[in-house]
């Protein structure tokens, strides 16, 4: 099948590319422009729409993502002020972005191209669903966003475009080869005719890993076609397959790390294996000046199963398949009036998906299957927002409010006692301040709320561990105030923040011995900090860039109180040099993260995990048709644990992936 794939997109580029000299097609590509259509308007993407948001708003384009050769969304991410990557099952491409302060990798809306990823159960991302080749820009949005996205966006929301290549029809033929058997083949057709424009790729990715069990096959496809047939009108239809498997060894103790890192001892069978389908159709609508409309139909299926073995010679065998449909609004308006400027926009969502799951006993290879659970999953979301802007001059006043409600329905085929229904209604709401400096710089002052809905793990059914049906919404109050400069090249942003977060779900240890507990709201706590990042262009094709973040997170109230929040390092930044011609560039890129508390530390008895910090290399060049990169992570070959847990008896850690190189090399037509 995935052979077939290839072949199939190889075929359809191949007939559609127009023979043109490799020069003359080469140099009609750079200087095709375009402009790019934004799916999810409601994040501003040109550096002026930046300026004009009461918001830290950050966007990385795919040249960005280009040199800095990286090979997930996760590693681009990391790159900014604040994001730490946390990796739980000791595969990296299954790392967990973390941002401002919450570890739990499920409290970020995420979104590819205004489809939600974010899982039905527990709000977790697939990030290895996602080719980083079919990125056009990344948009994120850090704080508490609830009044314009709704549930689960405490940390804030990431917005992934996929790529676009308009213009003149091309075919891209890309092989990758790296340290641990890593390699990567893909193919990338794209172009216009008249108002018609396509983009289709097909990936296949797959490495042996460092460690035992450690190794991953990931297939992805995509095609994308568009109909534009005047200016006031557009019609988008995205279609995606991603599938696979991923091995999982888990993590170690201290000693084990010392004697081995690479060993696996006791879950050489661990991993997940599945698929996932997207389907998405969009409408754009610009009837007069000002006024813009959008409607989206969705659709995502996916199924996997995943095993999870231990220490103790059992294993665990869970096997479900999730379905979500949806339904999206939008509408915009901006007008003017003298010296006052005005815009408002609102819209609506609709979503409703099920999740059907069934449970194993297995033994550590996953076979003699017992059954443990077996259990139904009904959700249905609904949402409305208003937001509005009034401008008077250099002065901008901007509020915004959000009504949602959710609805659960649990059902246990095993045991109909514990079937459960649960209803939540919660609204939120922001307001801000801007002003403009000068032509290039911008201050704001902005609160907004956020809430995240407790997942149907932490509420109902978790196998082997205590749910509890009575978890209440976590809701967060976010202060944040910041000043930004943008010219030519030079970027600096400063923003401060202060959250203050009310009924937390925290899982804590009833049972240490056991490693079982129940999910609890522990009371209150706290985020507060300031991020800072520059970008500044040097002579001679030189730039510099630099972000750092520090931030104080601690339990303000409850069994907790006065504690930091487990794996929350107060400091992480980055900095890199990077130098390009119009042919070659080079990125020198390093990053370091500060220690932190030990998952379940929640009393902070054990050591921190210690700090790390890394060195990573790429070199990029390209000449006429023909395109070659080099990347070196790890450059100085560092050893260290990128994620610490404990169970008050036993601390375990993750091993971070030693030095590792890759080379890859694309030729257009």
């Amino acid at each position: 099948m995935r052979a077939r794939i290839m072949v199939a997109c190889t075929l359809l580029a191949a007939a559609m590319v127009t023979p043109v000299a490799a020069q003359d097609a080469q140099k009609l590509l750079e200087n095709y422009g375009t402009v790019v259509t934004v799916f999810g308007e409601r994040i501003p993407v040109e550096e002026r729409q930046i300026l004009n948001t009461a918001a830290g708003v950050t966007v990385i384009t795919r040249e960005a993502i280009q040199k800095m050769g990286a090979t997930t969304v996760q590693q681009v991410l990391e790159s900014l002020p604040g994001v730490v990557l946390h990796n739980i099952t000791g595969n990296p491409v299954e790392n967990s972005a973390d941002l401002r302060g919450f570890p739990d990798g499920a409290s970020m809306a995420v979104f590819l191209d205004g489809v939600r990823l974010n899982d039905i159960q527990d709000n977790s991302v697939r990030w290895d669903l996602i080719p980083i080749e079919d990125v056009e820009r990344i948009e994120i949005y850090p704080g508490a966003s609830g009044p314009l996205y709704g549930g689960g966006a405490l940390a804030g929301v990431v917005n992934i475009v996929t790529r676009r290549d308009p213009g003149i029809p091309r075919l891209d033929l890309k092989g990758e080869a790296g340290s641990f058997g890593q390699r990567e083949a893909r193919t990338h057709a794209s172009g216009s005719f008249g108002p018609w424009e396509f983009y289709a790729t097909a990936t296949q990715r797959h490495a042996k890993g460092w460690r035992e069990n450690d190794g991953y096959r990931l297939d992805d496809s995509l095609v994308r076609l568009s109909y534009t047939p005047d200016r006031s009108n557009q019609l988008a239809l995205l279609v995606k397959y991603s599938g696979g498997a991923i091995s999982d060894p888990g993590s170690l103790t201290a000693q084990e790390m010392a004697r081995n890192p690479r060993q696996d001892p006791y879950n050489r069978y661990d991993g997940t294996r599945g698929r996932e389908y997207l389907a998405s159709l969009r409408y754009a609508f610009t009837p007069a000046s000002g006024w813009a409309f959008s409607a989206q139909a969705y659709g995502r299926r996916q199924d996997r199963d995943t095993l999870t073995t231990g220490r103790y010679g059992s294993g665990f065998l869970g096997s479900d398949r999730e379905d979500l449909q949806g339904l999206l609004a939008d509408a915009n308006r901006t007008w003017k009036r003298g010296p006052w400027t005005f815009a408002a926009s609102g819209g609506a969502d609709l979503s409703s998906g099920t999740v059907s799951a069934d449970g194993f006993y297995t033994d550590i290879y996953g076979q003699n299957k017992r059954p443990a659970s077996r259990s139904d999953l009904r959700q249905h979301n609904s949402g409305a927002y208003l937001q509005g802007d009034l401008g008077w001059g250099e002065l901008h006043l901007v509020a915004g409010a959000r009504t949602d409600r959710s609805a659960y329905g649990y059902s246990d085929l095993f045991s109909a006692r514990n079937d459960q229904e649960r209803v939540f209604r919660e609204s939120t709401w922001r307001s801000g301040l801007l002003w403009h400096t000068g032509p290039w710089s911008s201050l704001f002052l902005t609160y907004s709320e956020g809430y995240r809905i407790p997942s149907v793990v932490e509420l109902f059914a978790y196998p082997g561990f205590y749910s509890n049906p009575d978890l209440r919404s976590t809701r967060a109050g976010d202060w944040e105030g910041g000043w930004r400069y943008l010219k030519e090249g030079w970027r600096f942003s400063v923003t401060g923040f202060r959250m203050q977060m009310t009924d937390e779900v925290v899982y804590v240890l009833t049972h240490p011995k056991l490693f079982i507990g129940e999910n609890m709201n522990v009371g209150r706590s706290s985020r507060k900090g300031v991020e800072a990042e520059a970008h500044v262009p040097l002579p001679a094709g030189f730039a510099f860039h630099l972000t750092g973040s520090y931030q104080e997170s601690e339990v303000t109230a409850g069994p907790y109180a006065g504690h930091r929040l487990p794996m929350v390092p107060r400091g992480s930044g980055s900095a890199g040099l990077s130098w390009s011609n119009p042919d070659l560039s080079v990125e020198l890129y390093g990053h370091w993260v500060g220690p932190q508390p030990l998952d379940n530390d929640l009393l902070n008895q054990q050591p921190d995990l210690p700090g790390y910090s890394t060195l990573d290399l790429s070199v990029r060049y390209a000449y006429r048709a023909m395109t070659v990169q080099g990347t070196v992570t790890n450059l100085l070959d560092r050893r260290f644990a990128s994620r610490g847990i404990t169970n008050g008896i036993t601390d375990y850690f993750t091993p971070a992936y030693p030095q590792a190189v890759r080379l890859s090399f694309m030729w257009s037509f």
